[in-house]
Formats: C-alpha cells, structure tokens, sequence
C-alpha cells in the first residue's frame, strides 16, 4: 500500500492528542506485568516502558511509506522486560500469549540472518482484551496496540553494544573487524546458553538432594553446606514452610561468618550434619501439638513460622551460636 503525504504540524497535533493515552497504556502494562510475575512465580531483572517520542515517530514516518502511522506503526508505547536467562522467555511468553490480545509475534532468535548483527529478542504486538476495558480509567484504551520485547541481560547487553556500533549486515562492517565482532557475537551467545544450562544444573541438583533424602529415609549430611544444599534442608525438613532464598542466603552468610570466627577456634563449626542433629533435638517440640498450642501468641505457632525462623530455632542448641547471634546482629 502506497503511503501518504502528511504533515508534520497535523500529526504533531494528533500525536498530542493520544500520547496521554499510550503513556497511560504503558503505566497499567508495566504494573499488571510485574504482578503476573510475580504470581506466577518468574523472576525478571527489569521491566520498563516508553513512549515513543514525537520526533522518533515522525523519522519514521519519514523513512517509511504509512497509510496510517497511528494505525501502522505498532511501537508507540514499548515495553522492554528483561529477565536472567533463556528458559524464563518461554515462561514470559506464556503469560503475555494467555493475558492479552496477541496481534503478532516474531522470534528474532530464529529470524535473523547469519549475516545480521542486529539484536536477539522475542517481540509481540499486543492490545487489551476485553476483559481489561470494564473501568473507567481503561475503556478509551481500546484498540490501542503496544510492543513488547523480552530478552535475557546478556542479549540485552548485545543489543546496547550493537546500537553503539551501529552495524546491521556484515557487509556493513570493515574487513579486517568482521572476524572480530563475529567472535563477539558468539561469545554473547555461547555465555548466554552456558548460563541457562548451569540454571538448569542448579535446579536438578536441588531437586537430587531432596529426592535422594526421600528416597533413603534421611538427609545426606556430607554434602557441603552451600545455599542449594541449605534450601534442600529445610525443604526436606520444613516442607509446606514459607521459603525465601535471599533469607536462606543470609542466614548461609552468618552461618559460614559464624565458622569462620567461631566455630573453627572451638572446633564446632555449624554444618548439615549438625543441623539434622540440632533438628532430631528439637523435633517433638516442634510437632504443631506442641508448637500451635491455644495458649501462644499467634506470632510464636508453628504454622506462622519461615523455613529459615525455623531453622534458627534449632541453631539455638549450639552453645555459641546465640551469643555470637547477640553480638552480630
């Protein structure tokens, strides 16, 4: 379709009269966006949006032949979500394909030519569905479509160093540097699928630890004492419990700044062995008959307490540990 001719202080006008709207449609994705993820459980390093400002809107227009750049060109309000590795952009996709209005996808990954330096990331245009539109604040949205992007850090780092360089093809790129920036390329790559495979290595050792311990009836208490292996004591021992990995890595921090300036003078370092033992101590006291008594303050029952509150309780049993707990926190 043959594009028009415009001008530029009418579509200054109109693009005025909707830009309240996209940055309003921009606000709400950004915000309901992050509480899908975190509903959902997806960890995401950054989510933000913009819209496109007038002078970038009308480049394009400029470069490109519209019958309608309202209508036509699809990223006035952008969404840019960057999450910490590749499985997590299936997990994302999932939820943008269930949540909204999909009115194209595209798979950079899969289709940018070898030849091509341009960025890697997956791309939807999307609008509100129906189900969005019964407020007040959200009715005039209707319609109005918006692009989002989702790559992984390192494909955003790429994309920051790509824009810098400003090379698309190979072609566009002197002789004697290709070898260099295709080299560059593949190690953004290669760094990119490692880190999803130790991802996955770090899961399916969780989930050995766990398995291993149910299977046999008791935890292994050779393992070293390292975040996976703390986390897999409490899921094993406080099943069902609240659980928080930034908590267990704190307490993993005391716990070795502990060993380090206590345990190893007194020869009575903390570790996975010691805290089965501290828990086979503890273990009647806390079944919920005597832990969840009527009698106790809501705060103090069993029921309301963390994997890691717990596993502070039985810690109480090392002789040392209290004081140095005192004396360092």
């Amino acid at each position: 379709m043959s594009g028009k001719t415009f001008i530029k202080e009418e579509v200054l006008a109109k693009y005025e009269e909707v830009r309240d709207k996209y940055d309003r449609l921009g606000i709400l994705l950004n915000h309901e966006l992050k509480t899908l993820f975190e509903d959902n459980e997806i960890p995401v390093m950054d989510i933000y949006y913009r819209t496109k400002d007038f002078d970038s809107f009308w480049k394009k227009i400029e470069r490109k032949p519209y019958a309608d750049p309202f209508e036509d060109i699809e990223d006035l309000c952008g969404i840019r979500i960057i999450c910490t590795h590749k499985a997590n952009l299936d997990k994302i996709s999932k939820v943008i394909r269930r949540e909204f209005d999909i009115l194209k996808y595209e798979n950079k990954l899969d289709s940018l030519e070898h030849d091509k330096f341009d960025y890697l990331s997956l791309h939807f245009v999307v609008s509100l569905e129906d189900d969005w539109l019964y407020t007040p604040s959200t009715r005039d949205l209707r319609g109005l479509k918006a692009e989002i992007q989702i790559r992984t850090i390192l494909m955003h780092a790429w994309a920051d160093v790509s824009h810098k360089i400003s090379y698309k093809r190979e072609e566009d790129v002197p002789t004697h540097l290709r070898r260099k920036l295709n080299r560059l390329i593949a190690l953004f790559e290669i760094a990119d699928d490692q880190f999803d495979l130790i991802v996955k290595e770090i899961e399916e050792y969780r989930i050995s630890l766990i398995a291993e311990a149910e299977k046999c009836g008791r935890f292994d208490v050779n393992q070293e004492l390292n975040l996976d292996s703390l986390q897999a004591f409490m899921d094993v021992y406080f099943e069902g419990k609240e659980e928080s990995i930034d908590r267990t890595s704190k307490l993993l921090e005391a716990i070795l700044e502990f060993n380090k300036k206590i345990g190893k003078k007194i020869g009575d370092e903390i570790s996975l062995k010691s805290l089965v033992e501290y828990y086979e101590i503890d273990k009647n006291y806390l079944t919920p008959e005597n832990y969840d008594r009527d009698d106790m303050n809501e705060k103090d029952k069993l029921h309301n307490r963390t994997q890691n509150e717990l596993t502070l309780t039985i810690l109480a049993n090392h002789k040392k540990w209290m004081d140095f707990r005192i004396d360092n926190f």
